[in-house]
C-alpha cells in the first residue's frame, strides 16, 4: 500500500541519515513527475529500478550516469530525458539514495 511504502521510506531515512541530501535532491527535482517511488508513473518506479541494479558492482555510478545522460530503451520504448544541471556528486547521492530502498515487498495472492 502507499501508506506502507511511506512508512519504509521515512523508516529508510531515520536509519540510514546520510541518504537524506540524495532524497532531498530527488525531492528538488523534476524526478517525481516521472517516476513514483514504488509505482510506475512515465518511467519506472524508484523501487523497480534498485531491485533492477542493485547487484551491479557499479549500480551507483551507472545510475548516477542515467540521470545525468538519460537513455532510452532501458524500460521499453520510454525516453528518460538527460539531467545535465545536476552535478555528479549529486547523482551520485541520488543514486545513493534509490539504492538504499527496501526490495518490492512481494503482493499477497487473492484466494
Amino acid at each position: 500500500s502507499d501508506q506502507a511504502n511511506a512508512q519504509r521510506v521515512q523508516d529508510l531515512a531515520q536509519q540510514r541519515p546520510e541518504l537524506a541530501q540524495g532524497k532531498a535532491w530527488i525531492d528538488g527535482s523534476d524526478s517525481m513527475r516521472c517516476h513514483g517511488v514504488d509505482r510506475k508513473f512515465v518511467g519506472p518506479g524508484f523501487v523497480q529500478v534498485a531491485d533492477r541494479y542493485r547487484t551491479r558492482d557499479d549500480a551507483q555510478t551507472y545510475l548516477a550516469r542515467k540521470i545525468r545522460e538519460g537513455s532510452v530503451g532501458e524500460w521499453g520504448n520510454v525516453i528518460m530525458p538527460r539531467h545535465p544541471q545536476v552535478s555528479e556528486a549529486q547523482a551520485l547521492q541520488m543514486a545513493q539514495w534509490i539504492l538504499a530502498l527496501p526490495p518490492q515487498a512481494p503482493v499477497p495472492e487473492r484466494m
